[in-house]
Protein backbone atom coordinates (compact mmCIF):
# COMPACT_ATOMS: atom_id res chain seq x y z
CA UNK A 1 0.00 0.00 0.00
CA UNK A 2 2.66 2.20 0.47
CA UNK A 3 4.00 1.59 -3.09
CA UNK A 4 0.69 2.79 -4.23
CA UNK A 5 0.45 6.01 -2.14
CA UNK A 6 3.80 6.78 -2.98
CA UNK A 7 3.24 6.40 -6.64
CA UNK A 8 -0.16 8.75 -6.26
CA UNK A 9 1.37 11.22 -4.44
CA UNK A 10 4.36 11.72 -7.36
CA UNK A 11 1.07 11.77 -9.81
CA UNK A 12 -0.36 14.64 -8.07
CA UNK A 13 3.20 16.32 -7.33
CA UNK A 14 4.22 16.41 -10.66
CA UNK A 15 0.60 16.87 -12.54
CA UNK A 16 1.13 20.59 -12.35
CA UNK A 17 4.56 20.72 -13.64
CA UNK A 18 5.20 21.59 -16.94
CA UNK A 19 6.60 18.62 -19.27
CA UNK A 20 10.15 17.89 -19.60
CA UNK A 21 11.83 17.77 -22.82
CA UNK A 22 11.67 14.25 -24.10
CA UNK A 23 8.26 13.43 -22.52
CA UNK A 24 6.23 10.70 -24.56
CA UNK A 25 2.95 11.00 -22.22
CA UNK A 26 0.58 13.93 -21.54
CA UNK A 27 -0.73 14.23 -18.20
CA UNK A 28 -3.88 13.10 -19.80
CA UNK A 29 -2.19 9.67 -21.25
CA UNK A 30 -1.97 7.39 -18.54
CA UNK A 31 -5.27 8.22 -17.19
CA UNK A 32 -7.02 7.42 -20.93
CA UNK A 33 -5.24 4.32 -20.60
CA UNK A 34 -6.18 3.50 -17.08
CA UNK A 35 -9.87 4.16 -18.41
CA UNK A 36 -9.58 1.67 -21.46
CA UNK A 37 -10.70 -2.06 -21.68
CA UNK A 38 -7.97 -4.79 -20.97
CA UNK A 39 -7.89 -8.04 -22.48
CA UNK A 40 -7.20 -9.58 -19.49
CA UNK A 41 -6.66 -13.03 -20.36
CA UNK A 42 -3.37 -11.66 -22.83
CA UNK A 43 -2.22 -9.30 -20.49
CA UNK A 44 -1.90 -11.36 -17.31
CA UNK A 45 1.45 -10.82 -16.05
CA UNK A 46 2.82 -8.49 -18.23
CA UNK A 47 4.94 -5.46 -17.60
CA UNK A 48 4.51 -2.88 -20.25
CA UNK A 49 6.21 0.53 -20.95
CA UNK A 50 3.79 3.40 -21.79
CA UNK A 51 6.43 6.02 -22.04
CA UNK A 52 7.73 9.63 -20.61
CA UNK A 53 6.30 11.67 -18.01
CA UNK A 54 7.94 14.59 -16.37
CA UNK A 55 11.07 12.73 -17.19
CA UNK A 56 10.25 10.03 -15.35
CA UNK A 57 9.32 6.67 -16.90
CA UNK A 58 5.91 5.13 -16.94
CA UNK A 59 5.15 1.77 -16.48
CA UNK A 60 1.37 -0.71 -16.67
CA UNK A 61 1.88 -3.68 -14.52
CA UNK A 62 -0.91 -6.56 -14.87
CA UNK A 63 -0.59 -8.67 -11.99
CA UNK A 64 -3.18 -11.73 -11.65
CA UNK A 65 -4.56 -12.19 -7.96
CA UNK A 66 -6.27 -15.57 -6.94
CA UNK A 67 -8.40 -16.38 -10.14
CA UNK A 68 -6.15 -16.40 -13.69
CA UNK A 69 -7.28 -14.40 -16.00
CA UNK A 70 -10.48 -13.31 -14.25
CA UNK A 71 -8.64 -10.76 -11.61
CA UNK A 72 -5.93 -10.03 -13.29
CA UNK A 73 -4.98 -6.01 -12.09
CA UNK A 74 -3.65 -2.99 -14.29
CA UNK A 75 -1.14 -1.01 -11.61
CA UNK A 76 0.31 2.11 -13.96
CA UNK A 77 2.62 3.84 -11.73
CA UNK A 78 5.95 5.70 -12.60
CA UNK A 79 9.10 3.59 -12.32
CA UNK A 80 10.50 5.07 -9.55
CA UNK A 81 12.55 3.48 -6.16
CA UNK A 82 11.17 4.80 -2.80
CA UNK A 83 14.86 6.56 -2.01
CA UNK A 84 14.14 8.81 -5.24
CA UNK A 85 10.75 9.66 -4.30
CA UNK A 86 11.36 10.46 -0.64
CA UNK A 87 14.08 13.08 -2.42
CA UNK A 88 11.34 14.38 -4.84
CA UNK A 89 9.40 15.11 -1.38
CA UNK A 90 6.78 12.47 -2.76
Amino acid sequence: MKIITCAFALLVTTAAAQPAPGDTLSDATPLGYASSGQDKRHMTSLHVLLGQNHAVTVMADFACSDLCPAYTVRVIHYDVTYPSAQRSGA
